[in-house]
């Protein structure tokens, strides 16, 4: 059909006021002109009404961790030789009290055969008594330090001295329940800082799962297979048993420089891990993070980020959603 130069005319006008009304609706988080792909332009209202939070990134440092075996302490061995020694420390103590009465004696008999008193048989069997007494006085001296030699070689010193001192204080929340003894073992390779006081450790080795543990002091050498370091450490009693298999987190050697973001800062796309950083007022841009490490506090970011620069921290589901819609053509 054709048109007439009047309806034509309609048409044009029509077209141009529709255009107009496009370009006045258009949303000013993603204009057009775009280049970078992982660029995002939202004005300052648009900004304040998204709810688009940002924060200075600031220099840290972290360590890294690393994995090791571990596992639940039975503490019955260890009780035995408290046992044993308490025993040695009582008849120590009978030898030494029979021994000062045998001295005594043996002093009340010699100033009665000087003074002609008494036979010179008595005092050699009194003589005779009293380094017996000497003797058994001794030997449970001997015997309370074998124990306690054995109790270092099997357990170290710190609980060496908590399990044969008098009172056992130290030792009987380990006793009740409360607190629970761990060896942990490290790997051939690895050593650990000396300043650590603390590590993590979880039954089923689920890392967001882990229960602090705290240093106790280092163990002697469990056995011949296992040729790395040995550590005892002490945590919860009502989540580690004895004989319970553990996996545990320890701190490398040497630190590392980064920056740490909150985890509200990540976002995932296609499997990988992506930050908002705010390159001017109204742009933004999208990095990728490869080489981070989660942490109670957020994530500790090793490269790819540097200190002083403008990350979001909440809003990047936000951001991420809009470049992908600005990705899109339009028909």
């Amino acid at each position: 059909m054709k048109l007439s130069k009047k309806n034509c005319l309609f048409l044009f006008c029509l077209l141009l006021a529709f255009q107009s009304v496009s370009a006045d609706d258009d949303d000013p988080v993603a204009p057009t002109g775009q280049s970078n792909p992982q660029e995002v332009f939202i004005s300052s209202i648009t900004q304040g009404q998204a709810g688009i939070q940002t924060e200075v990134l600031k220099a840290s440092s972290y360590r890294t961790e690393f994995t090791a075996t571990g596992r639940g302490v039975n503490l019955q061995a260890l009780l035995s030789l408290r046992n044993r020694y308490l025993l040695s420390i009582a008849e120590n103590q009978s030898a030494k009290a029979k021994l000062n009465n045998s001295s005594q004696n043996l002093q009340r008999l010699q100033n009665l055969y000087e003074n002609g008193v008494t036979a010179k048989r008595n005092l050699q069997a009194q003589q005779t008594q009293q380094q017996t007494e000497q003797a058994l006085v001794d030997t449970a001296q001997i015997q309370s330090q074998a124990i306690k030699d054995e109790a270092l070689l099997s357990w170290g010193g710190t609980l060496t001295d908590w399990a044969l001192s008098s009172n056992g204080k130290a030792i009987q929340p380990y006793l009740s329940g409360q607190q629970a003894l761990v060896l942990v073992s490290l790997p051939a390779d690895k050593t650990l800082p000396d300043s650590t006081q603390q590590i993590y450790l979880d039954v089923s080795g689920n890392r967001s799962h882990a229960l602090l543990a705290k240093f106790i002091s280092s163990a002697p050498q469990p056995d011949a297979v296992l040729q790395g370091e040995h550590y005892f450490f002490q945590t919860n009693g009502a989540k580690v048993k004895p004989g319970m298999k553990i996996v545990a987190w320890l701190p490398e050697q040497q630190k590392q420089s980064g920056v740490l973001i909150p985890k509200s800062a990540v976002v995932w796309y296609m499997d990988q891990a992506f930050v908002f950083i705010k390159s001017d007022s109204n742009k933004f841009t999208r990095l990728a993070i490869s080489d981070y490490a989660n942490t109670l506090e957020g994530y500790f970011v090793s490269t790819g980020l540097e200190a002083g620069q403008v990350i979001v921290i909440s809003g990047a589901q936000l951001l991420l959603s809009e470049e992908i819609r600005g990705q899109i053509p339009d028909d």
